[in-house]
């Protein structure tokens, strides 16, 4: 297994396709070398939601463009930063893109045909630019039980790709993925529930941490693979604990930066020097959000408490 710890943070479009000035650009590349950062997980949306065509899983207006994914690897190429290509299904025909299911075999052939063309494109143009790790899929819980339709993908992708590749299993599904083994790490998007308190201790996180870091084990071992957080983070509010991936209305929540602070300490106490975890990109760095200041109770650390914590263990 190699080994490389992961100083990351997840950084991205979330749905929406507007450019990146390049003053902004070059602002967020120094942002991220001040925390020591030295992993980006670039991540951009496709979207199904054609409910006359509900297997379609298409870029549309909506998605990053190829030339901005090139003009963002290419930055932080520059600065040294390497990068994991991550690209997104977003859905409003399905409840959330761990739910997109098919009935049929005609209905799950057509959707892996258009989804092995799409991720064959984005591999093309991860190794045409030099980004260094691929993700092939991210919380797809019900399509990843198709452990030889994924095990086909890596293959095709591995001839694209001479980089990492893995797939972001979410934290309720990591253990019944059966393909991990022909990835190059477990990728999981960890956001369990650790605790239900309003405003827990640092100590109260860390104890609720301990019962997932024994299951982590047990399965790195099991699998005989390393562990990387493809996403991990929290929301900046009261009882952000109970429900670590909620990122909708906030509004019935106060706001509460040293909750964010405090997780980021736990989960760099409890998992930063394990031998089988070779770290994290921190959820979300979302561009427009950065850049017009809403994300007060949000995933984004930016100019918050949890950024130094960041900087202090990336350092």
């Amino acid at each position: 297994m190699v080994s490389i710890m992961r100083r990351g943070v997840s950084f991205g479009d979330y749905g929406q396709r507007t450019r990146l000035e390049e003053e902004h650009l070059e602002a967020l590349l120094k942002h991220f070398s001040h925390l020591s950062v030295d992993h980006v997980s670039l991540h951009f949306s496709l979207l199904n939601e054609d409910k006359d065509d509900p297997t379609a899983c298409v870029a549309t207006e909506k998605t990053m463009s190829d030339d901005h994914i090139k003009r963002c690897i290419d930055a932080f190429n520059r600065i040294a930063i390497d990068v994991q290509l991550k690209p997104h299904i977003d859905t409003i025909i399905f409840p959330w893109r761990g739910e997109i299911a098919y009935k049929t075999k005609k209905d799950l052939d057509d959707f892996f045909d258009r989804y092995y063309g799409l991720m064959h494109h984005y591999a093309v143009l991860s190794e045409s630019h030099g980004a260094k790790e691929f993700c092939i899929g991210t919380e797809l819980k019900a399509l990843s039980k198709e452990t030889e339709r994924w095990k086909a993908l890596i293959k095709e992708i591995r001839n694209d790709f001479s980089g990492q590749i893995t797939y972001a299993a979410n934290h309720d599904e990591y253990q019944s993925v059966r393909f991990f083994d022909s990835l190059d790490y477990i990728g999981i998007d960890f956001y369990s529930t650790i605790c239900n308190e309003k405003s827990p201790s640092l100590d109260t996180m860390k104890k609720g941490l301990e019962k997932h870091k024994k299951r982590l084990k047990t399965f790195s071992e099991r699998e005989n693979q390393k562990i990387v957080f493809t996403e991990v983070g929290i929301t900046s509010r009261d009882y952000a604990c109970k429900d670590p991936w909620e990122w909708g209305d906030l509004s019935k929540y106060d706001a509460n930066p040293w909750l964010q602070e405090r997780y980021y300490e736990a989960i760099f106490q409890t998992f930063w020097n394990e031998t089988w975890f070779d770290g994290m990109f921190f959820w979300d760095y979302p561009y427009l959000d950065m850049i017009d200041g809403s994300y007060e109770k949000h995933f984004c650390p930016y100019n918050k408490p949890a950024e130094s914590v960041m900087m202090r263990w990336f350092s």
